[in-house]
């Protein structure tokens, strides 16, 4: 299943934030320069910041193709809202809600690559736990991206069973975390965010969930 040159088709879909999309966008430069085509997924209002991050790599002929997907209409989010970075904390919701929406039209693309472009393998940011039905239907591997470095995310998967079973361990001015850790670790209070376990922020935390349903997990741990 590689493209119409001969070269393995990889597909980077980013979560729409800068913060996540600037390591991905690295990752997919390296795996370029080894002599695969990388798909890179984005909306209109996103496309000229990947644009910019991918320009060099471009000018130096790797084939890296930039994919825009239709913004899906959003109520409470402004026409050309499309990114982390636009909105205030309050709306953030809104980002993830509208990264869910573009699942619909990701699927549709895969629909429309079967044949010589269809990718030999997906890789998605954590964030993104979309089903990925279309993509199994195909045998196309997906891979969790992780913008994280391999502790942090061991943390917050922890914090995340930890509420889900009521299991924190409170002790005065500390928690203490040990789900699915290979040793307990205790944190002052001032080290963790007082909104860290709010509803938001445990939705948020269960994306990591997707991370099971995938075929393997990379970890922005080293350069």
């Amino acid at each position: 299943m590689n493209n119409s040159s001969g070269k393995p088709h990889v597909v980077a879909v980013p979560f729409p934030a800068l913060g996540h999309a600037i390591p991905l966008l690295d990752f997919a430069k390296l795996l370029a320069s080894h002599g695969l085509t990388v798909s890179c997924v984005t909306t209109a209002t996103n496309l000229p910041h990947l644009e910019y991050q991918l320009a060099q790599a471009i000018s130096s002929s790797l084939d890296i193709r930039l994919l825009v997907l239709p913004t899906p209409t959003m109520e409470g989010l402004a026409v050309g809202i499309e990114s982390f970075e636009q909105v205030p904390t309050e709306q953030c919701g809104l980002i993830f809600e509208l990264a869910v929406k573009l699942e619909h039209p990701f699927n549709c693309w895969i629909e429309d690559q079967q044949g010589m472009e269809a990718p030999v393998c997906v890789m998605c940011d954590m964030l993104l736990g979309w089903n990925m039905e279309v993509i199994q239907k195909h045998n196309i591997p997906r891979v969790v991206f992780n913008t994280y470095g391999a502790f942090g995310l061991s943390v917050m998967r922890s914090a995340w069973l930890s509420a889900l079973h009521n299991a924190i361990e409170e002790g005065g001015e500390s928690i203490v975390l040990s789900l699915d850790l290979p040793a307990p670790l205790r944190f002052h209070s001032h080290e963790i965010d007082p909104n860290f376990f709010d509803p938001f922020m445990l939705q948020f935390l269960g994306c990591l969930q997707s991370l099971n349903e995938s075929c393997g997990m990379l970890i922005n741990a080293f350069e």
